[in-house]
Order: C-alpha cells, then sequence, then structure tokens
C-alpha cells in the first residue's frame, strides 16, 4: 500500500523554516463540517496551517510548471521566486493557496467520517505504521512547526487522516472494493505508459563524506563503457542475459547482489520504466528508450551513469509486472476521481466557516525564511 503519498509535499515546504505572528484565540475552529446525520469534524486553526502549507506547497510545484512550459528559464540560476507576487491565472497566491487548502481541509473532513461509515478501523499494525511515521517526521521538523504553534497532537491527526485516506481508496478501488480496478485495466495501464527492460548500470558519480557528488575518474568510466557496449554486442547477438549478467559483474569487479531464485517472473531481473506521468520508476531518456526494437539492447548515458537497457516484452511478463506495480498502478488511475469523491461527498456537508480567522491566517503571512 502507498502510504501517505502527500506527506512529501507538506515537508518539501516545511524544510524552510516560518514563523506566523499570531495574537489569535490559540487552536481556534476555523471549519467545522457537519455531515446529514450530525456527525462534526473541527478543522482548528493548526490543522489548517498544516493543510496551508501543503496547499502553498503545491501552488510553487503548478506555478514552476506553468513557467518552465511557457517561457525557457535557466534551470542553473540561484534567483528566488516570490511567490506571494505571482498569480496562476486570475487567481493571486492568497485566492489559490487558501482555495486550496479548503479543498484539502473538505476531504480531511470527508475521509474522516466516510473511513467510519464504512465501518474501516486502523488495526495494530496500522496504528503502528502511522506511530512510526509520526515519530520520524517529527523528529525531523518539529522545530518548524512549533515555532509555528503545531503541536504534535496536530500533525499526529494530520499523519492519521493521511493513513485513513489510503485505506478508504483501497476500501473504493482495491480488491472487492465497489470500484475496484480490474486487471485488465491495469495492464492497458502499462502496456500505454511504461516499458519492461533489462539493466546493466555504472554510476559515474560518487560522493565524499559530506554528500558532495564526486566524478568518477576518466579512465575507469572509458574501462566499464567498454564493458557495457560488450555486453550489449553479446546481447544484440542472441546470448542469454544471466550469461551477459555473469560476465558483465566479473567484468567491473562488483558482486551481484540480485537473488531471482524465487522469481516467477518470465523475466526475472527486468524492471518495470514508466513514462514521466506515471508514479513507476522513470527514465529521463524514456522516449529514446521506447524506440529500441523489443529483445535488442542499447547503450545509454545520463549525468551520473552510464547503462545498457535491453528492451523486453511486456506482454509476455504482464501478470507479474501489474502484480509487482499494482498500487502504483491503481493510484496512478484513480488518484483523481478519488479526490473528485471526497470533494463531491464533502459539498453536501454544511461548513461553519469563521470567516475572521479564514482571513486572518493568510497564506502571506507565513514568512518563509530559507534555512542556513
Amino acid at each position: 500500500m502507498t502510504k501517505f503519498r502527500k506527506v512529501a509535499a507538506l515537508m518539501l515546504c516545511v524544510v524552510m523554516m516560518f514563523t506566523f505572528a499570531s495574537c489569535r484565540t490559540e487552536n481556534e475552529n476555523v471549519l467545522v463540517y457537519t455531515d446529514q446525520n450530525g456527525k462534526e469534524v473541527a478543522i482548528r486553526s493548526a490543522l489548517y496551517m498544516l493543510y496551508q502549507i501543503d496547499a502553498t506547497s503545491q501552488y510553487q510545484d503548478e506555478y514552476d510548471e506553468q513557467t518552465t512550459t511557457s517561457v525557457e528559464t535557466d534551470t542553473d540560476t540561484d534567483e528566488q521566486v516570490n511567490y506571494e507576487e505571482t498569480s496562476i491565472g486570475d487567481k493571486s497566491y492568497n485566492e489559490w493557496v487558501q482555495e486550496k487548502a479548503l479543498e484539502l481541509c473538505a476531504q480531511h473532513a470527508f475521509i474522516e467520517i466516510d473511513f467510519e461509515n464504512a465501518g474501516l478501523t486502523l488495526d495494530a499494525d496500522a496504528q503502528s505504521n502511522v506511530e512510526s511515521a509520526i515519530e520520524q517526521q517529527w523528529d525531523s521538523y518539529s522545530e518548524y512547526f512549533e515555532k509555528n504553534g503545531i503541536a504534535k497532537s496536530t500533525f499526529e491527526i494530520y499523519i492519521t487522516n493521511l493513513y485513513k485516506r489510503d485505506l478508504l481508496f483501497d476500501h473504493y478501488y482495491g480488491k472487492g472494493g465497489s470500484k475496484e480496478v480490474s486487471t485488465d485495466e491495469m495492464g492497458k495501464y502499462l502496456l500505454d505508459n511504461a516499458l519492461l527492460v533489462n539493466v546493466l548500470s555504472y554510476s559515474t558519480v560518487t560522493y565524499d563524506e559530506s554528500y558532495n557528488q564526486v566524478a568518477v575518474d576518466e579512465a575507469t568510466v572509458e574501462a566499464n563503457t567498454a564493458v557495457i557496449k560488450s555486453c550489449i554486442d553479446k546481447l544484440n547477438a542472441g546470448e542469454d542475459y544471466a550469461s551477459v549478467r555473469a560476465y558483465y559483474f566479473k567484468a567491473v569487479g562488483e558482486e551481484d547482489t540480485a537473488d531471482v531464485s524465487t522469481s516467477t517472473a518470465k523475466y526475472p531481473y527486468a524492471t518495470v520504466v514508466g513514462n514521466s506521468d506515471t508514479g513507476l520508476s522513470t527514465f529521463e531518456k524514456y522516449d529514446e528508450l521506447a524506440k529500441v526494437e523489443i529483445g535488442k539492447a542499447a547503450f545509454f548515458e545520463t549525468d551520473t551513469a552510464i547503462a545498457l537497457m535491453q528492451r523486453l516484452d511486456m506482454n509476455e511478463d504482464l501478470d507479474y509486472c501489474v502484480e509487482s506495480n499494482k498500487d502504483t498502478i491503481i493510484h496512478d488511475l484513480k488518484d483523481d476521481e478519488f479526490d473528485e469523491l471526497c470533494n463531491t461527498g464533502a459539498a453536501e456537508y454544511d461548513c461553519a466557516k469563521n470567516d475572521s480567522a479564514l482571513k486572518f491566517y493568510r497564506a502571506d503571512k507565513l514568512q518563509l525564511e530559507t534555512e542556513q
């Protein structure tokens, strides 16, 4: 199960220190959602700020994407964007972030209520996973939250809701769910958006004690390039991949740690590579890889590696590939639909808004300072 898919977006924003000048009542209700049966979910100010931080990160991602696709930019520049002075479409920074934060809060309420209505619970293993995630993230980012008056108890509510979200998603789209995704649909998705490849790669960079990237010496890279190209020749001449793989590791002086003794796959060493629109493992030269003839191998080079990639016929191993990647595939296929399901469900709730609080807790009051 793909847990905490949205935590990363939040943390990308939290790695910047922020302070929020506050003189309002501590942790007041900003929003209160009530369903048709009278069940209530209150969003207090600290939780609302967490969702604002999440929304701020999403704003930055969308703004950056629109900017880079509309104009040519120098990706090496250190110039910082003042997002508060930007807009997306006809919506200002504050308007966009608040609208997204309200959507996220409504989804939070729907998850809490629908999770209970579905009769779902967090079993002991699930609760243990939640607690572990909370402790790990809190240890890393607690000082930033606490500076803004966000207590660990509020962060626990946020993380627990994300876990409930994944369980509810599986309740709908997983095996036996009312919206179960069929194996055929998952298989078609893979065939349309991914490739099956055997890979032999050599990293052309290492890292020093300070985790700074250091280039491998040219002579070593040249020697291993020659090894990889000889492996390509062997494969394209019809030699078996397993024997070529053994030759490769012996030639570069490394141990092959892959254990495929229990694999049921036709191509036990193969990996699924998705295009950039998927949540699968991706490859920056996917389009070029897709042009390689099935059964043939080709040489690829990136900024950090050299590699042999041999295209395989995914149809010959499709069931195994689907089973190995089904959680990612289902989320790729249905995340947007699930968001809409949550939005539609929450729209039926009564929402009492604290307009004064909403005006006070604006995105531009999150004073971001890059951590030194």
